[in-house]
């Protein structure tokens, strides 16, 4: 059973065709035909429904990012010789798990036992949206 037959998660509810990923998708999942995107649990995680061997995503909404703010950000550490702003990548963990239990329909609680490698790779798939929209 996938997350998609346990809530729902996007548009009509079908996979659709999917795609070869493309652009900066590099990460072990499936965007499919209808804009969602599914990733491949290294383990099952068990649900109430039963487990659940995949989760397909719907992209977050602007809801989403005013209620929680960016999944992650650049922090400003300083600047080279030439005046150019030097940055680091900033990942905000905890909001980018209050992204994947929106986006996948699943309570946190019930994520909470996903295998660490898959709430990697899960949020990478999360980021992946945002990457699309230029950020």
């Amino acid at each position: 059973m996938t997350s998609s037959e346990t809530a729902p998660a996007g548009k009509a509810g079908a996979q659709g065709k999917t795609s070869d990923g493309g652009g900066a998708g590099k990460g072990p999942w499936t965007v499919n035909a209808d804009g969602t995107i599914t990733v491949p649990l290294s383990r099952p995680l068990d649900t109430h429904g039963g487990p659940v061997r995949e989760l397909k995503l719907r992209e977050p909404g602007a809801d989403l990012y005013f209620k929680y703010g960016p999944p992650m950000d650049v922090e400003l550490t300083g600047y080279d010789d030439n005046d150019n702003p030097i940055g680091r990548k900033v990942i905000r963990h905890g909001v980018i798990g209050k992204y994947i239990a929106a986006c996948s329909g699943l309570d946190e609680l019930v994520l909470e036992g996903l295998a660490i490698r898959d709430v990697i790779v899960v949020g990478n798939a999360v980021g992946e949206f945002l990457n699309d929209a230029g950020n």
